[in-house]
Formats: C-alpha cells, sequence, structure tokens
C-alpha cells in the first residue's frame, strides 16, 4: 500500500491589526466595524455606545417586531420537524406562535414589548 503524505506547509505569522482595527476591536470585540455601526456613531454617538460598547438591551421592542421574531420561531420549528422527518402540525405552529407572543406581552422575553411604538 503506498500512502502520500501531504507536505508540512510552514506556519505564517498574522500581521498585527492596523490602529483602526484594534480600536475597533477595543469598541465592539470585532476588528471591525460594520456600516450600520458607522452610521448609528455618526447619526447618535451615545446610541452607539449604548448598543455597541455597552451592549445595553433596548428599553422596549416596537410590536411588529416582536411578532417577527414569534413568527420565525415558528417557521424555524416547521423546518426543523421537516428536516428530522416530523413535520409539525399547523396547531402546533399556531401554539408556538401564542406562546412567544405571550412571553414577550407579559415581558418574560427581555426586552418587553410596547404596544402601538412603531419602528423609530
Amino acid at each position: 500500500m503506498n500512502l502520500m503524505i501531504a507536505p508540512v506547509l510552514p506556519i505564517t505569522p498574522v500581521p498585527p491589526l492596523r490602529p483602526a482595527s484594534q480600536q475597533a476591536l477595543a469598541l465592539t470585540g470585532r476588528d471591525y466595524l460594520s456600516w450600520s455601526q458607522v452610521s448609528q456613531m455618526m447619526n447618535c454617538p451615545y446610541k452607539f455606545q449604548c448598543q455597541y460598547v455597552l451592549q445595553s438591551p433596548p428599553a422596549f421592542m416596537p410590536e411588529s417586531l416582536a411578532f417577527g421574531i414569534a413568527f420565525h420561531q415558528a417557521v424555524e420549528e416547521y423546518y426543523i420537524g421537516r428536516l428530522e422527518g416530523q413535520p409539525r402540525v399547523l396547531l402546533e405552529l399556531w401554539s408556538i406562535l401564542a406562546c412567544c407572543l405571550d412571553q414577550y406581552a407579559t415581558g418574560e422575553a427581555p426586552p418587553q414589548v410596547q404596544q402601538g411604538s412603531g419602528s423609530g
């Protein structure tokens, strides 16, 4: 039996981070800033600090966002069931959706939903 051994490649050192990348790493835990982060910093530096540096949870969540999260949870369960060969019935999906919405409405799932708050 003829075995081929792969050649050992030399390990190249990782170049040091540039100063801007070091600053981004110190602020956000990543060595880059996304466009939305830069935009947020330009629009409201305090909100940028709360959201990305301090990682404070938002004070409230609009109803539409809570519904979207609950809907995505139900759709995720639907596809997980299909992948596992155990598709969920419609009643189970409605139950998942209702349970998620109840959790947000009662404040059990932070941040708490604020009714009628809109998106902005």
